[in-house]
């Protein structure tokens, strides 16, 4: 493979949020495998946070989706409905020590830069360095589903709520940006029950905020197929994963040329 070759299948890659989602993440990132694309820098917010460090710190991304389908994976989180949130997270769960194999992000085998929001000041931050765990957590923590997680003299909570896709921190770069978005354009099935009001207004938010990131993109994954599983669906991970697989397959077709 020569030198021209090789710069062709280099990108920065941006990851969105969106929960369950996430898989069509690690499906994505599975064929960048197969068809040895290098990925020279990650930006990531919320499950695309937790990807991505994940991913950098040397987990496979089929070994990312069979952690988060394991019992040990759903026992980080308990449900606690007369709590300041509906649900905890602990982090000193021993699962979370097979999906992070590194727990600094500077030391992270790609450079990654995930965000959270201050809930202190309403500022998105953004952590190319720091405890990896917790900062992913954090960047996951969407209020009032989770609480949000003191780091330092920051109370932070989901980047998304800010900054759904994150491109800022790869705008240096002189490689492609591909973007994976999981909030395309959403079903215009209305319900009006309190929980589906309240994931219609995320993607609202999320629609509005990616639209302005999807022009900076030089590719873009994303399908509109996403938009009949919801952020909570966690039975279908292994479609949501074959989903982002055939996706990028489809897309990427200049790198597997």
């Amino acid at each position: 493979m020569g030198i021209e070759t090789m710069n062709k299948r280099r990108i920065s890659l941006a990851l969105s949020g969106g929960g369950a989602r996430g898989a069509y993440h690690l499906g994505v990132l599975q064929y960048m495998d197969e068809i040895g694309v290098e990925i020279d820098s990650i930006s990531g917010t919320s499950i695309g946070a937790l990807v991505g460090v994940s991913y950098a710190s040397g987990v496979k991304p089929k070994d990312q989706l069979e952690i988060f389908k394991s019992k040990e994976f759903k026992s980080v989180f308990s449900f606690k409905p007369f709590g300041p949130s509906l649900f905890s997270i602990n982090l000193k769960s021993e699962i979370l020590d097979k999906l992070f194999l590194e727990t600094k992000l500077e030391n992270l085998k790609i450079p990654t830069t995930i965000t959270a929001v201050n809930l202190h000041n309403g500022e998105n931050i953004y952590f190319k360095s720091g405890d990896a765990v917790k900062l992913c957590m954090a960047s996951c923590a969407l209020v009032p589903v989770f609480a949000p997680i003191k780091y330092e003299n920051m109370l932070l909570a989901d980047g998304g709520i800010v900054n759904h896709m994150p491109l800022d921190s790869l705008a240096d770069s002189n490689l492609k940006i591909v973007g994976v978005n999981l909030h395309p354009i959403f079903d215009t099935n209305i319900k009006t029950t309190l929980w589906s009001n309240f994931k219609r207004t995320l993607f609202v938010m999320a629609f509005s905020q990616n639209r302005q990131s999807q022009d900076k993109c030089d590719i873009l994954i994303t399908t509109p197929k996403l938009s009949k599983y919801s952020i909570l669906s966690f039975n279908h991970l292994d479609e949501l994963f074959n989903l982002g697989y055939n996706d990028a397959k489809s897309i990427l077709v200049e790198f597997n040329q």
